[in-house]
């Protein structure tokens, strides 16, 4: 109901006998309302029954003898906006329900309007902490709902008073010019979660030389409490070259690859084009439900070697009874260095079996035993390196034989290179080379028969 104020004359005249009060709504038609009485001055009430929308006012008065105003018309003596309809308020961030962190919801903002006409007064927001049942009152959070006006009305904003790991349901609600608050406000509810989450390789592990890696795994937690927990972690591949594997090649752009799992990952990296020579480091990096992203470690670094190494035995061509002692070299053109040389035997073409001589250096002397007696003893040399490259098993009549005798006979002495540093094993010959240029020989021979060598 508006109260309206009026104010009516008869003059020297007869006196009033009465003042009714017209109106008209908007670009409506003039109509009689109610008495206001007989006074010269006074409030008259008026009740809109038309809903919202500009109303325009105006008294009619009559005095004793019955002379009485014109109808009124146009604008009348007044107008007064009558607002019935309550203004809305919409947040837009946070968008929804859901985990969100700092960078998208720092300060919460949304929208208002008014189609009553009147315009928004002010947009007030409320923020409760779910975790406490508490309310933020602009200090600090208390018991008791408490209303804060935000800044601006059609565009709005309040800044969030977040902690992490804490669930939050906030409100608004406008207000507009004709006092009509918005019933009910609107709300989100959601978890402010503003902490990355961390991952780790567990494989391969740093340093070393690697031969195979079919996939590279981890383990990756979310510090965050009440926070979503990890739903992506993400590879990193660079060869020393300052290149980075983006799936299909090397390229010159970091690309992080997508591994599946989440506290738990592999990423599989069977397909990825290694290189020997080349050192490479491998990086992780977890994301969060509320879009935190880790900041990389250094990773993990290795070198790669996918070549096998060598190596040989030189056995003696033929000897009578003793052990048979033999020189061996191995290397390894790949980088990652000679591990292991184990000597294999075959016996009178039987199977290959494992000698059980192994050694760890790049040279020196395989010493067997013959049990086996008399008759051919075959011997090849297996080298391993450290990325666990192997050579390929025993074939054939591996590096050489020997021609073993229990029992001694009219045989030439078995000469053997020492393979001493500095000297080279089998590389020249005493029955022919150079005249003119002098070499020294080392040599070791075995004479079972008491038989001397052809030539010193």
């Amino acid at each position: 109901t508006v109260s309206v104020h009026y104010a009516a004359s008869d003059g020297t005249g007869s006196g009033l006998n009465f003042v009714n009060l017209w109106y008209r709504k908007d670009a409506g038609s003039w109509a009689y309302h109610a008495s206001c009485g007989a006074s010269t001055s006074g409030y008259c009430s008026f009740t809109p029954s038309g809903g919202s929308g500009i109303y325009y006012l105006a008294t009619r008065a009559q005095d004793l003898v019955g002379w009485q105003e014109a109808e009124p018309d146009g604008s009348g003596d007044c107008q007064t906006l009558y607002d019935t309809s309550e203004p809305t308020s919409t947040i837009t961030d946070p968008p929804g329900p859901g985990y969100y962190n700092a960078e998208a919801v720092d300060t919460i903002r949304g929208t208002a309007s008014d189609s009553g006409g009147s315009g928004l007064l002010k947009v007030e927001v409320r923020i409760k902490y779910d975790n406490t049942g508490q309310y933020w009152n602009g200090l600090a959070c208390l018991p008791g709902e408490a209303w804060l006006e935000a800044d601006g009305t059609t565009n709005w904003s309040y800044p969030g008073p977040w902690q992490n790991g804490n669930s939050y349901t906030i409100w608004s609600r406008a207000e507009d010019n004709a006092h009509v608050v918005q019933d009910p406000p609107d709300s989100v509810q959601f978890v402010y979660d503003s902490l990355s989450p961390t991952s780790s390789i567990v494989s391969p592990g740093d340093g070393g030389y690697r031969a195979s890696l079919d996939e590279i795994s981890g383990t990756a937690s979310d510090l965050s409490s009440g926070g979503t927990g990890v739903v992506a972690v993400d590879v990193s591949i660079r060869r020393e070259d300052g290149r980075y594997w983006d799936g299909d090649s090397w390229g010159t752009t970091e690309s992080w690859q997508a591994a599946t799992g989440g506290s738990s990952w592999t990423f599989h990296s069977d397909g990825v084009n290694w290189l020997s020579g080349y050192q490479y480091t491998v990086r992780s990096r977890a994301e969060d439900g509320a879009s935190n992203v880790e900041a990389p470690g250094a990773g993990h670094s290795f070198s790669w070697d996918g070549v096998a190494p060598w190596s040989w035995v030189s056995p003696p061509a033929d000897q009578v009874g003793g052990n048979i002692t033999m020189l061996f070299n191995a290397g390894d053109t790949g980088g990652s260095g000679v591990d292991l040389t184990r000597m294999w035997v075959r016996y009178n073409g039987s199977s290959w079996t494992d000698s059980g001589l192994t050694d760890d250096s790049t040279t020196g002397f395989f010493t067997y035993a013959p049990t086996s007696g008399t008759g051919s003893y075959c011997f090849q040399s297996i080298a391993r390196d450290v990325a666990g490259n192997a050579e390929g098993g025993p074939s054939g009549d591996g590096d050489g034989c020997t021609n073993y005798s229990t029992t001694a006979g009219n045989n030439p002495p078995t000469l053997v290179w020492t393979g001493e540093p500095n000297y080279a094993a089998d590389g020249l010959h005493p029955e022919s080379g150079e005249t003119s240029t002098g070499y020294v020989y080392r040599m070791t021979y075995r004479d079972a028969d008491g038989d001397a060598p052809s030539y010193v």
